[in-house]
């Protein structure tokens, strides 16, 4: 449970992040 917790909040950052191209490159 803890885990989809983390991956779900890690997932919505990083999509923020992702979408500015930050971290488009890390995470495809």
């Amino acid at each position: 449970m803890f885990e989809i917790i983390v991956e779900e909040h890690f997932s919505a950052a990083h999509r923020i992040e992702g979408y500015s191209g930050s971290c488009s490159n890390l995470h495809g």
